[in-house]
């Protein structure tokens, strides 16, 4: 007679359900920070679409740098629809070589809304023309590190 010799129907069943889960948990542990990090991104186009900040005056002063003063109003939002700042974009319309700054100047402002403020005495090296044009988009910090820029800019041109 033969002996027959194998491995039983309930522990086979056991190691193939062993071997699914392991399989599901090493596929969740690669989606799960894909997932979290684009509903972050979508949090953030939420609270970006919720607030309107626009400038409304530009003064600036000659010096090297220029010293620039914006006026800020803001326009919409909820309650809880708060940022960190602006993000600011100086440009000079007048001059035939179109001088633009080549990087934000981040100020980080509180705004209610409705309501309205002035930043002063913006600087930077990079203002070493007299701007003319501003463009302002609204900033989050990110729990991470960083900024997110709100892809929505309002510009003002001095007349």
């Amino acid at each position: 007679m033969m002996n027959k010799k194998g491995v039983s129907e309930l522990i086979t069943t056991l190691i193939l359900v062993g071997v699914v889960l392991v399989g599901i948990g090493l596929v969740w542990f690669v989606i799960k920070p894909i997932i979290e990090s684009g509903t972050k991104t979508i949090d953030y186009n939420a609270r970006c679409i919720e607030i309107d900040v626009k400038p409304t005056g530009l003064v600036c002063t000659l010096g090297t740098p220029y010293t620039c003063d914006v006026d800020l109003e803001r326009k919409t939002g909820t309650g809880d629809s708060k940022f960190d700042g602006v993000a600011l974009v100086f440009s000079d319309t007048s001059d035939t070589s179109g001088l633009t700054q080549t990087d934000p100047i981040y100020k980080p402002i509180t705004l209610a809304i409705l309501g309205s403020d002035t930043i002063v005495d913006i600087t930077a090296t990079d203002l070493i023309f007299n701007p003319d044009k501003v463009e302002v988009a609204v900033y989050f910090n990110k729990e991470a590190g960083g900024k997110y820029v709100c892809s929505g800019t309002n510009s003002y041109t001095n007349a």
